[in-house]
């Protein structure tokens, strides 16, 4: 593979993370999930994920409530070949739930890792 071909990929492996978060920012929870293949899985704390249609429906369930803003950082991809790449990126996620309060204790950050 030459260096042209592997930076393509790259940046096409890059797009897609910072796609997920701009449509998380957005309340458009089917784009997210049209990143992922039919039987595709995010890895999230709490658990996996399996599907494109649970993925959806997670990401729906705060949808007109949810006010979000990620922060992506440390976007790491690493080609393996034509078809296989690996990657990871740190988001800083903002978030408000409209009716949630904050009580004397602040919620713990989340670490989003892995996504492949």
């Amino acid at each position: 593979m030459d260096a042209l071909m592997r930076l393509t990929i790259e940046a096409e492996c890059q797009r897609l993370i910072y796609s997920f978060a701009y449509g998380q920012d957005h309340g458009q929870a089917d784009v997210m999930a049209a990143l992922f293949t039919v039987d595709g899985a995010l890895d999230r704390p709490g658990g996996t994920i399996q599907g494109r249609d649970r993925i959806c429906a997670h990401f729906s369930r705060h949808i007109d409530r949810l006010l979000m803003r990620n922060v992506v950082s440390n976007v790491v991809v690493t080609v393996i070949d034509e078809n296989h790449a690996t990657g990871s990126a740190y988001f800083v996620a903002y978030r408000h739930v409209a009716g949630e309060t904050v009580g004397e204790e602040l919620p713990r950050p989340s670490f989003f890792g892995g996504i492949a």
